[in-house]
């Protein structure tokens, strides 16, 4: 490993804006040590470190450009609470107020998170609602730049001037 666990913490905790600056290599790093760690510890203690994990990778994912297309719907974040709680996808469907489809495609990323979901699933996992919105309006800005890059081309400073 290339930095102890003070040293990756420290990205963590010691960022006052909460976001973690975790490269992929670090945060791989981090589930290691965590999962080495949580051997002994009860399964609460353990839900909470691998929450720990799930934010992280959360606002690792919102601070990284996206590479080569690999978007993450924040169902995909989801997926990940779900089997931390061992929950099942009714429950959760339920909590929130979705039906079974609606679930399904919000999981599967073809849903969209609303402000009201954002709020709902900030509520019950501790995340707040505004990572779940920032994840959600990171790949929409994506997918419009890279749908038609073409279009947006023309909007420039030096463009504007020339007028």
């Amino acid at each position: 490993m290339t930095k102890n666990i003070n040293e990756i913490g420290w990205k963590i905790i010691g960022n006052p804006d909460g976001n973690t600056n975790l490269t992929k290599q670090e945060f791989d790093e981090l589930g290691v040590i965590f999962r080495e760690r949580s051997r002994k510890y009860t399964e609460k203690q353990k839900q909470a470190f691998e929450m720990v994990a799930v934010f992280s990778a959360i606002n690792s994912y919102i601070d990284e450009p996206i590479k080569s297309g690999k978007i993450l719907a924040p169902g995909h974040f989801i997926k990940e609470l779900l089997k931390i709680y061992k929950l099942k996808n009714k429950d959760l469907a339920d909590q929130l107020g979705l039906t079974k489809s609606n679930f399904s495609a919000l999981i599967n990323g073809k849903r969209k998170i609303n402000f009201d979901l954002a709020i709902k699933l900030g509520k019950i996992f501790g995340i707040k609602p505004k990572l779940w919105l920032d994840v959600q309006n990171k790949n929409e800005l994506w997918r419009l730049e890279n749908a038609d890059k073409e279009k947006y081309k023309k909007y420039t400073l030096e463009n504007l001037l020339k007028a």
